[in-house]
């Protein structure tokens, strides 16, 4: 529905450039479609259209301390989606505002809504959208996960303005008591609309490799963040935790093939089937 609305946009976008001497009207239309095309692709993701294949980013390294391994990295596309989102949002809002006080494309503002009042509410909207972005290019977090014969590796990069935290975590296979799913879920295991997330338990974990969702005897993979799929990554956790013997798999050239996500809509018999039991 967000994807044809946003088409719709284009639409009229087009048809108002033909006719209008100004061009805030198909601006307006240009930044409101642009913003619902980004957020319809966020929509089928959390439909459960992610992770097709593989992602190039998850490539296998050789660390100087352990070893070969492979390496996970967070993915890239999710911040620049909102922050497009959002700049096409301001659009439509700056000019649907700006073109109600000037008397030109009132069909920004929808019917009912071409008031005073509707163009103030734009306005701060647009103000709001332009608020976010602003923080969003202050704000930068990293995190990598990196999966090693001997242990799993957490590097973990906050920056605000100028203040930055970095958290480098190994831990052992021996010293992982338990891995599980995050308190804030894993997609297919928990309930809908929760991020996913893993859990290891160990002994002890040092208050200056914490992060938000660390206590003291576990520390937290935001699987949400990275390029693989949750229940996938998951597993292969879990195989490598249990069996000692398969742990050689990580060091093979081919080891990213380990994390090649199931065929989506095998994903979706799964899922179904897991609901028909509950």
């Amino acid at each position: 529905m967000i994807l044809a609305v946003g088409t719709l946009a284009v639409a009229l976008a087009v048809r108002d450039l033909r006719r209008a001497p100004f061009l805030l009207a198909p601006a307006g239309f240009v930044g409101g479609a642009a913003a619902l095309a980004l957020l319809s692709l966020l929509g089928f993701q959390e439909a459960g259209f992610r992770h097709i294949r593989l992602s190039r980013t998850v490539q296998t390294r050789e660390d100087p301390d352990f070893g070969t391994g492979v390496r996970i990295p967070m993915s890239r596309t999710l911040a620049p989606l909102l922050i497009a989102a959002l700049a096409g949002g301001a659009v439509y809002g700056a000019s649907a505002a700006a073109a109600w006080y000037l008397g030109v494309g009132e069909a920004l503002l929808p019917s009912g809504r071409d008031t005073r009042g509707g163009a103030m509410v734009m306005a701060g909207c647009a103000i709001g959208s332009i608020a976010v972005i602003l923080l969003f290019t202050v704000t930068r977090f990293d995190t990598t996960v990196s999966i090693y014969r001997d242990g799993v590796e957490r590097y973990v990069r906050r920056r605000i303005l100028f203040s930055t935290q970095v958290s480098r975590l190994f831990l052992p296979w021996n010293e992982i008591s338990a891995i599980g799913v995050g308190d804030i879920g894993v997609r297919g295991n928990f309930e809908p609309g929760k991020h996913p997330a893993i859990d290891l338990y160990t002994e002890f974990v040092p208050d200056s490799v914490r992060t938000l969702h660390d206590t003291d005897h576990r520390i937290t993979l935001m699987a949400h963040v990275l390029p693989v799929e949750p229940n996938t990554l998951l597993a292969l956790l879990r195989k490598l935790h249990a069996e000692p013997e398969q742990r050689a798999l990580i060091t093979r050239p081919d080891a990213v093939e380990l994390l090649r996500p199931p065929p989506l809509f095998e994903r979706f018999r799964a899922a179904r089937a897991q609901k028909t039991a509950r």
